[in-house]
C-alpha cells in the first residue's frame, strides 16, 4: 500500500499505489520413493497513478501562455523547468490536439505458474515432466520518466503468454552410458 512506500525519486509521496502479490507453492511423493510432484502459483495485481507533465517541475511559472518568437516568453521558458512544462504541454495542444499533462495510471496483471511431476521408472530410468505459464499485462509502463507526456506511454500490445512444456527421460544404459532425451516444446 501507498503508505508503506518511499517517496518517489523527485521525493514525492506515492499516489493511488497499491500492489498486491500472492502466491503459493505445494508439493511431495504421489508414490514412496517412486513419483513426485510440485505445484507453484504467483499472482501479482498493481496500479500506480503518475503525475508525469501535469504537476510543477520545480518552482511552479509565473505565467501560462506563450507567445512563439516572443523574446521575454523565450527567455522565461528557458530559464525555468516548469516554463518549458507548460510550453510543451502548450504545444502539443496547439499544434497536434494532444494533451499530454494528464496524470495516468500504470496497471500490472501478472500470474505465473509452474507444475512438475518426476517418476523413477525403474532403477535405470527416470522420467521428468514440467509445465510452465507466464501472463503478463503491463499497461503505461514503456518509460518511467516523470517528463514524459501521456502519447508516451501505452499498453504493450496484448498480454503476452508465455508457455513450455518439457518431458525429459534419463537412462542409465550401462555402468558408463547415460542417455538424456529431451522433448521441450513452447
Amino acid at each position: 500500500h501507498e503508505k508503506l512506500t518511499a517517496n518517489d525519486s523527485e521525493g514525492r509521496p506515492l499516489e493511488n499505489f497499491d500492489r498486491e502479490q500472492f502466491g503459493g507453492t505445494i508439493g511431495g511423493p504421489f508414490v514412496k520413493d517412486k513419483a513426485f510432484g510440485f505445484f507453484a502459483f504467483e499472482q501479482i495485481f498493481e496500479e500506480l497513478t503518475r503525475p508525469n507533465l501535469s504537476i510543477p517541475i520545480g518552482t511552479p511559472c509565473s505565467q501560462s501562455s506563450f507567445t512563439v518568437g516572443n523574446a521575454a516568453d523565450e527567455a522565461l521558458i528557458a530559464g525555468s523547468g516548469d516554463c518549458q512544462r507548460l510550453a510543451l504541454l502548450e504545444f502539443f495542444s496547439d499544434n497536434r490536439s494532444q494533451e499530454e499533462g494528464q496524470p495516468f495510471t500504470r496497471d500490472i496483471e501478472n500470474s505465473s505458474a509452474l507444475g512438475k511431476f518426476d517418476w523413477n521408472i525403474t532403477p535405470a530410468n527416470q522420467l521428468a515432466a514440467s509445465y510452465s505459464y507466464n501472463r503478463s499485462k503491463n499497461v503505461n509502463q514503456t518509460f518511467d520518466v516523470p517528463t514524459f507526456g501521456n502519447s508516451a506511454n501505452g499498453i504493450e500490445g496484448t498480454p503476452s503468454i508465455i508457455q513450455a512444456f518439457n518431458v525429459n527421460l534419463f537412462s542409465t544404459l550401462t555402468s558408463n552410458i547415460f542417455n538424456e532425451a529431451h522433448f521441450p516444446y513452447g
